[in-house]
Formats: C-alpha cells, sequence, structure tokens
C-alpha cells in the first residue's frame, strides 16, 4: 500500500439487513457468518472479522478473551507493513501495536 493511500475500516454492530443488503449491492461486497447460533455473539464474530480466522480456529467465546490471544489482528498486519493504526474499541482484540496512533 502506497503512503498516500488510505483504508478505513469502521465495524458497525446490530445494523438492519435492508440497509446492508444496499450497501452490498452498491460496492459488489460480501459477509459470512458461523452457523451455529452459540458461535452468534459479537464478541466471537468480531474477532472473527479482526483475525480472518473462524470460531473454531480462534477458540474466542467470551468477552475479554481476546487479550490473551496470540491470533494476528488485520490491524498488527497492517501496523507491521508500515501502516499507520489507530483502532477505537475494536471490541475483543488486544492492542499489541507497538507504534499505535
Amino acid at each position: 500500500m502506497s503512503q498516500n493511500k488510505k483504508l478505513i475500516l469502521i465495524s458497525l454492530n446490530e445494523l438492519n439487513f435492508e440497509l446492508i443488503g444496499k450497501y452490498i449491492e452498491k460496492y459488489n461486497s460480501y459477509t459470512k457468518s458461523e452457523k451455529e447460533y452459540k458461535l452468534l455473539e459479537p464478541w466471537i464474530q468480531w474477532y472473527s472479522a479482526y483475525t480472518g480466522l473462524e470460531a473454531k480456529e480462534h477458540g474466542i467465546f467470551r468477552l475479554g478473551d481476546g487479550a490473551n490471544s496470540n491470533s494476528i489482528s488485520i490491524f498488527k498486519l497492517l501496523s507491521e507493513n508500515g501502516i499507520k493504526v489507530g483502532a477505537i474499541s475494536p471490541m475483543n482484540i488486544k492492542n499489541d501495536l507497538k507504534h499505535p496512533d
């Protein structure tokens, strides 16, 4: 990623499906989630989104468990590749960045 490009990630919880459908249509994007109801808690889903791992891969099932995990987040990957990262309250992920913005 060149220095003049920026990535903005906005994490929104509990949205209206009709509204999401419009954005998916407009921006040609998609999302997926776990199939088991017990794995649909936001602190599990957000951890999956930030690490790219499914719940059974990362093993994070309770709020606060992310602080003790060794999984690598998108925030850390970006930071280690020279991208400035500022994350305001990402759910259930630890701040293990060397130079967070």
